[in-house]
């Protein structure tokens, strides 16, 4: 952190970023503007901004692509830098404009109404770019192949099996010159991605071996290369979780209830991390078809009456918490602790 003093005013600083430019805007105590600019987004001009206000100060900006770049450079030059979730601000009244979104965010932070994304300066922080990258693979893969397979079917070609996406034979069926450009195209794209992919399969691996905390998830029922990495970059620091339910509600895996005068209005899930609620559920469909501890709560889950949806999502939390539990303690996952005690209550 930087030196403050707590005698002196605090400064609160709302930053809009753009890839080009950016616009701040400081507030005193008594909420008057002290400075503003508007900045090219550069290295040198924001942190010439940051150093030329005096006295503590604390800094908010909006989650976007520039701001796990912007929370590194920044960090050290403010005593408190917050990334904001903008679905969570209040509409502000006045005509959007750069300086008007910085001055609305400068407000926010002063009256404590801005709801943190969690940044950290960490190696598993830095993996969530690998992940976005290979699920923007997966997608685009699972997309040409779809459309490769509706050229086929329109002329009643049968797919049998994957290597239909590989075949240079497959076009001579089609009697659509037009067609078979497609085709053509979409094969070539598949090939591609197919290249990239086993690239991504090599690099998880590699982590693997080198990264502690991916053997320590790796080593629960479940999960494997890719699931650990989402797992361990959504993550990143475990202490950020004080227990086991705060992180099923990050991962989407409990719903909360709205009420009003004692009246239930809705029963929802928190706007949360939907990729983790996806790896959690289908490692528990992994563990359910495998022979583990975890398989055998599934069953103890099912003979006491539950059903077979709410067991598997209850499986799911269970190893949403072992993964939180291995974080935090360095150690591995024990089958045994597991088989020890079913306790029906971890699954309500």
């Amino acid at each position: 952190f930087y030196n403050t003093d707590d005698t002196a005013m605090m400064n609160y600083i709302g930053l809009d970023a753009h890839s080009k430019t950016c616009s701040l805007v400081c507030l005193d105590e008594s909420d008057k503007i002290i400075r503003k600019a508007h900045l090219e987004t550069t290295e040198s001009q924001l942190l010439s901004f940051l150093r030329s206000v005096a006295g503590p100060k604390k800094l908010v900006l909006e989650e976007s692509g520039l701001s796990q770049w912007l929370f590194m450079l920044l960090k050290d030059q403010v005593d408190e830098l917050v990334v904001c979730n903008p679905l969570y601000l209040s509409r502000n009244p006045k005509a959007k404009t750069d300086f008007n979104d910085a001055l609305h965010l400068a407000r926010e932070l002063k009256c404590g109404h801005v709801v943190s994304v969690h940044h950290e300066d960490s190696d598993l922080m830095r993996m969530r770019s690998l992940i976005s990258g290979y699920q923007d693979t997966v997608n685009a893969m699972t997309r040409a192949k779809n459309q490769f397979k509706a050229i086929l079917r329109k002329e009643a070609i049968n797919i049998k099996t994957t290597t239909v996406y590989f075949d240079q034979d497959i076009f001579e069926k089609l009697s659509n010159p037009s067609d078979r450009f497609v085709a053509k195209g979409l094969q070539d794209i598949i090939v591609i991605l197919d290249a990239l992919n086993l690239r991504y399969q090599a690099e998880f691996i590699k982590n693997g071996k080198q990264n502690e905390v991916l053997k320590l998830l790796m080593s629960i029922p479940g999960i494997a290369h890719v699931r650990a990495h989402v797992i361990a970059s959504a993550i990143c620091s475990a202490e950020r979780f004080p227990n086991k339910y705060k992180l099923w509600s990050y991962a989407m895996l409990v719903r909360h209830q709205d009420q009003s005068g004692g009246v239930v209005l809705s029963n929802r899930k928190k706007y949360a991390r939907s990729d983790l609620k996806g790896v959690f559920m289908a490692a528990a469909l992994t563990v359910i078809q495998g022979e583990s501890g975890l398989k055998k709560y599934y069953e103890h889950l099912r003979l006491k009456g539950l059903e077979e949806k709410k067991a598997r999502k209850a499986v799911a939390r269970k190893i949403a918490a072992l993964c939180l539990s291995v974080m935090k303690s360095g150690r591995k996952y024990c089958d045994e602790t597991i088989t020890k005690s079913f306790a029906l209550k971890d699954a309500l």
